[in-house]
């Protein structure tokens, strides 16, 4: 069963716990994904930076100190996102909880789906170029969630935006999604969640074998013999 079908079934979320319960493991999942790939853009800059840097220079010293603060506390963040994702995980219906687990486990890139793929490339992201950042990120020891699609922190994005957001324009994208994700409209709630909750491969069912066909007389046989009971 695919998210669309159990919605379906639900009653569009008129059941009051699968709308909200889509809700959080979405935004679970984005800031999960802003985390990591805010991670991997300061690592870069770091790296960047100390391979160049005068360790005299005073200026390079504190933009180093300040990265590194920030390095720890996102691994602070990351830690708290993770048990809220768990959380929200544990209180998805019992087979879509199995299907999540299931297609994430047999396939690391099941983010790569027609669903998100479109919504990346939409939202100006690596999917809508050929660098193919989304493809290439991997899961690592310490980082097994929060690889995917760009956020408002991927690095490469940034790279071709020329700037990097301001605090102020994140929570603006954060508002914006928000709003439209508890909007009255819930296709982008339930494209989104289907992306979230890909369908796992279903096996071709075992081919039966072909009965053979009746003849005339035996089929009205068979009529006859209902019909006297």
């Amino acid at each position: 069963m695919d998210f669309q079908a159990y919605y379906k079934l639900d009653g569009g979320g008129g059941g009051g716990y699968s709308m909200n319960t889509s809700f959080c493991t979405t935004t679970d999942d984005g800031h999960l994904r802003e985390t990591v790939q805010r991670e991997e853009s300061l690592k870069e800059r770091v790296h960047a930076l100390q391979k160049i840097t005068d360790s005299e220079d005073e200026k390079e010293k504190a933009q180093l100190s300040q990265w590194q603060q920030e390095l720890d506390d996102l691994q602070r963040q990351y830690w708290n996102q993770m048990q809220l994702l768990a959380i929200h995980e544990s209180s998805l219906p019992t087979d879509l909880r199995r299907m999540y687990g299931s297609v994430r486990k047999k396939n690391p890139k099941w983010y790569l789906n027609s669903e998100l793929n479109v919504d990346c490339a939409r939202r100006g992201g690596c999917c809508g170029r050929d660098c193919g950042c989304c493809a290439k990120r991997e899961p690592t020891a310490n980082r097994t969630r929060g690889i995917g699609h760009c956020s408002v922190n991927c690095g490469c994005c940034s790279h071709i935006r020329g700037f990097d957001l301001t605090v102020e324009e994140m929570e603006n994208v954060h508002q914006q999604l928000d709003k439209t994700l508890k909007g009255s409209n819930p296709n982008h709630l339930i494209a989104m969640t289907s992306g979230l909750f890909p369908a796992a491969p279903v096996s071709p069912p075992k081919s039966k074998p072909r009965r053979q066909p009746q003849s005339k007389s035996s089929m009205w046989k068979r009529v006859g013999h209902m019909l006297k009971r």
